[in-house]
């Protein structure tokens, strides 16, 4: 009788959980309907009607101890105080010449270039959840908000894990919002959270976006995963992007382990001007779906990127290395093999037209336990 019971309940959990997580919180999000499904297997063939997959056969678990096991850091996973933030100094209406890069913290970056805003996987609430009151928090309050943003001409989204991917910024940002590029499937938590669709366009890898400002956004193939919990595993695509505008280009790797596609992207579209590299939240367990930071300098290297900031650190703790341990690694790498690389504060902007760098290349995080 009890084991029958036991039965029931763990029947109704599963029956009930999901319900309820759709209908009472809203910050899980979408999933695509079955016209979507059915778009997505016309045009994405590492889709099966249900899932994507990665280039490569690979396990999301490994436990592959072999790997990344090179600590340089033997801090804490969270900063013992907040880390320091600059004020940022972006333009409200960038002009045509300016090349300039501002990090908000983990992977949420403001690029200016060409005379466009363009802004990529905001994510500035205080906790990584669906919900406001529980989940992972922040190391230190993020240096902007969604009303202090310029008017934004492109956001990107690589993924929709909720460390790139924020229902609370997603809420409030949409009239600020001019185009906005998803991989296939992400474009459903959008529509659940009624952001403007007709500022929506989804992408496989491979197919670009060419809007009438001058901005062209490339879906380019990473070595990941994606789900929202409850939501369905890799029911959506994850992607590394290529952004092209005024004669620059530069290169996102969203959250991806090391593998051929780099090469495959440098082969199609040539060197990047600058790129955001992803360098930490890394584990042996889970060593082919994210970036060791050698493997993150790696990359850079492998994809022609002639300037890259590492990037996927410094505001949450999503594996067990030291806080630092990302960026020190990262670095190190990156002088040993002459890669060339800028470290920011959070918060600061950088002009990335100028020759010296050497000021955004102070390794800060060193003053700090």
């Amino acid at each position: 009788m009890r084991r029958c019971m036991v039965l029931i309940a763990a029947v109704l959990f599963v029956l009930v959980v999901p319900v309820y997580a759709v209908l009472f919180l809203p910050g899980v999000g979408g999933k695509p309907s079955k016209s979507d499904r059915e778009d997505y297997a016309r045009r994405a063939a590492n889709y099966d009607g249900k899932s994507f997959r990665n280039e490569d056969d690979v396990r999301l678990m490994t436990d592959d101890s072999s790997a990344g096991g090179n600590h340089a850091s033997t801090k804490g996973a969270r900063p013992k105080t907040a880390l320091p933030l600059a004020e940022p100094s972006f333009s409200a209406a960038p002009s045509d010449g300016e090349f300039t890069v501002t990090w908000f913290g983990h992977s949420s970056v403001l690029v200016q270039v060409a005379g466009k805003n363009i802004l990529i996987d905001p994510v500035f609430s205080e906790k990584l959840s669906p919900v406001s009151w529980i989940g992972v928090k922040r190391f230190t309050k993020c240096p902007v908000t969604v009303d202090s943003l310029p008017q934004i001409d492109v956001m990107i989204i690589s993924h929709d894990h909720y460390d790139h991917l924020d229902y609370s910024v997603m809420k409030a940002i949409s009239p600020k919002v001019r185009r906005v590029i998803v991989p296939l499937g992400v474009e459903a938590h959008l529509r659940k959270w009624k952001f403007d669709m007709a500022k929506v366009e989804n992408l496989a890898w491979w197919e670009e976006s060419a809007g009438d400002d001058g901005v062209t956004v490339a879906c380019t193939p990473a070595q990941h995963f994606s789900g929202r919990w409850l939501t369905g595993r890799n029911g959506t695509l994850w992607a590394s992007w290529v952004i092209q505008a005024g004669g620059r280009q530069v290169f996102y790797n969203g959250d991806s382990g090391f593998s051929t596609h780099y090469g495959k992207i440098r082969e199609k579209y040539g060197d990047s001007d600058f790129a955001l590299m992803e360098c930490g939240q890394y584990s042996t367990r889970w060593a082919r779906i994210h970036s060791f930071p050698e493997e993150g300098a790696d990359a850079m290297a492998a994809v022609g990127a002639k300037l890259a900031m590492p990037v996927h650190w410094g505001a949450f703790v999503l594996s067990d290395h030291a806080w630092d341990d990302s960026v020190e690694r990262f670095v190190s790498h990156a002088e040993e093999t002459g890669l060339r690389f800028i470290t920011p504060k959070i918060g600061e902007t950088v002009d990335l037209t100028k020759d010296d760098l050497s000021m955004f290349r102070q390794k800060w995080w060193r003053e700090i336990e």
